[in-house]
């Protein structure tokens, strides 16, 4: 129960099996973990957890067990349960400091990411500067379409309604990487398509050790920067 202190209330779960051995002998099917996940909601538990790994190394043993890739895991989850919380074991645990962490941001901190990115921007254009100001200039235009988030003026809408909402990011990347695409196959018409057989999807275990560095930073980068509200 919550105190009059404001703490938060202690939160009960149960992590499911999700590869071979965990938790008893044999593959898991998924009757079976459906049937734990509803049975830890009926007994009222505050939550159901999944880990995110997709690798195991199990002690005594010279390969690494595979598991259920995690948020697909989470997907069929939600659609047999209807009240418990779902969600990554790692997540449960680190998610309420990030969201500490993100609420103490000030105006000047906001500004200051942003003007880390456009630095970013201009910095990893190579050797055109010109081409990287461009990038930024641009970006930055876009971002300004719509209503201002403190005086609710419209910005760069020219009268159409349906640009108060500003464009959504997601929608300018898709747009210009199928128009950058477009011209780059209209260069190139005349070039002999190059085959490639691909038969091989999971990295070598190598690869993944190589890249896992940069991996872990690019992921607390994202994390952090997702965590700020807006």
């Amino acid at each position: 129960m919550s105190v009059a202190d404001g703490t938060r209330k202690l939160k009960v779960g149960v992590m499911l099996p999700q590869m071979d051995g965990m938790q008893g002998p044999g593959v898991r099917r998924w009757s079976e973990v459906a049937d734990m996940a509803r049975t830890a909601e009926d007994v009222g538990l505050d939550s159901v957890w999944v880990v995110d790994h997709l690798l195991y190394e199990m002690v005594g043993e010279n390969e690494p067990r595979g598991c259920w890739e995690a948020w697909s895991f989470l997907s069929a989850l939600a659609a047999v349960t209807s009240k418990v919380e779902l969600g990554t074991l790692v997540l449960a645990g680190t998610a309420p400091y990030l969201a500490d962490m993100a609420l103490e941001f000030a105006p000047r901190d906001y500004f200051l990411i942003a003007v880390l990115g456009l630095l970013l921007v201009s910095t990893l254009s190579g050797k055109s500067l010109a081409r990287g100001i461009f990038s930024v200039a641009l970006g930055a235009a876009i971002g300004l379409v719509g209503l201002d988030m403190v005086t609710a003026t419209p910005r760069l809408t020219m009268g159409n309604m349906q640009l108060m909402g500003g464009i959504h990011y997601v929608v300018v990347m898709i747009g210009l990487f199928g128009v950058a695409e477009a011209f780059y196959q209209l260069h190139n018409l005349n070039k002999v398509p190059v085959k490639q057989k691909v038969d091989k999807i999971i990295p070598p275990l190598k690869m993944v050790l190589k890249f896992l560095p940069l991996s872990v930073r690019t992921a607390i980068i994202g994390v952090v920067v997702g965590a700020l509200p807006g």
